[in-house]
């Protein structure tokens, strides 16, 4: 069977019998070449997929509690919404932004170095007026910067937001954000080299009718120290540990929520002579240091808790409870 000739060969023999030209195999069975796509190691990926993911996790709850914040403080429907998450070169993120933005360079502890939050001149102007009681107007196109008043007014705005973004980093790990300075103009806002890779996460903020929208930038370098938190399964296992520590607390709260403890109710203190004190006998009256209109005092394990007024209930003595004694009260 291996001698018997397949019809593409017998049409070459016949090629060859009648031209007298040998056809090339090569060009009668054409190979399929493989497409080699060129590799520039100077743009390979820092962030991980797991830490991209993290990012992806806590900036999602960020706009949440931002959508929140923004309604309550405004008094106006508001929303924000994360759109996009990608790396980039800190020089293609620069190139975009536009004088008269809002630039706020944070300081991320234990994150090293600087990060970056941009901030439309639409949604700044918005939450401006909305402060001062107005609408939530667009920017005048006319207006070229913003005032040092505007500027106080969104500091303190910013001050309140970047405790949200503390509050949602905690559920990976706890860091502590401070406002290091304001840029308006983006020259001044630059926070690494312009060849270092940088995460940007891109948020729409809608206030009322009006949209803008929200940058942040996160220098690979600054995530060094949280690298390992960084990652899905360190965030899932924080998780499951502190179900189980809630678990545990609910069970030792049931344990000893049935303990019994000394309630003593206690007269201020009177002093006597060691001879009167000697020579007390059965009929004899003390005279105590303790007003009749003041309180009494509770004690909870020699531990004051309580003050309240001396009274009877049925054919015993009571103690009405007044008010609590708090910490810095009994010291």
């Amino acid at each position: 069977m291996s001698n018997v000739l397949t019809q593409q060969e017998i049409d070459e023999l016949l090629y060859t019998l009648k031209t007298g030209k040998v056809q090339s195999l090569e060009k009668a069975h054409p190979t399929d070449e493989v497409k080699y796509k060129k590799y520039d190691f100077r743009l390979a990926n820092k962030f991980t997929k797991e830490q991209m993911r993290s990012l992806d996790t806590i900036f999602d709850n960020f706009s949440y509690l931002l959508t929140n914040f923004l309604t309550g403080t405004l008094r106006i429907t508001c929303e924000a919404e994360m759109i996009s998450i990608e790396e980039q070169k800190f020089l293609e993120f620069s190139n975009n932004l536009h004088a008269n933005e809002l630039f706020t360079i944070l300081a991320m502890e234990p994150l090293t170095g600087s990060s970056l939050m941009d901030l439309s001149p639409q949604t700044a102007y918005a939450m401006i007026n909305r402060v001062l009681g107005g609408p939530a107007d667009a920017v005048d196109k006319g207006k070229s910067n913003f005032t040092e008043i505007e500027l106080v007014i969104m500091e303190k705005l910013l001050k309140q937001i970047i405790r949200l973004l503390e509050e949602a980093w905690s559920k990976v790990v706890p860091i502590q954000v401070s406002l290091d300075r304001m840029e308006v103009n983006p020259q001044f806002a630059q926070i690494v080299s312009a060849s270092e890779t940088v995460a940007i996460i891109t948020m729409n903020i809608k206030i009322n009718q009006i949209e803008g929208l929200m940058h942040f930038c996160l220098p690979h370098m600054s995530i060094k120290p949280i690298e390992r938190q960084l990652s899905m399964r360190s965030i899932y296992v924080g998780k499951n540990e502190k179900k189980e520590a809630d678990r545990k607390d609910k069970k030792i709260g049931g344990m000893i929520k049935d303990s019994r403890l000394d309630l003593i109710a206690k007269f201020n203190t009177t002093y006597t002579s060691l001879l009167d004190c000697v020579n007390l006998q059965p009929g004899d009256v003390l005279l105590l240091d303790h007003k009749v209109n003041s309180p009494i005092h509770l004690y909870v394990e020699h531990m004051p808790k309580f003050k309240g007024r001396l009274g009877v209930k049925g054919n015993k003595y009571a103690v009405h409870i007044s008010n609590v004694v708090y910490k810095e009260e009994g010291q």
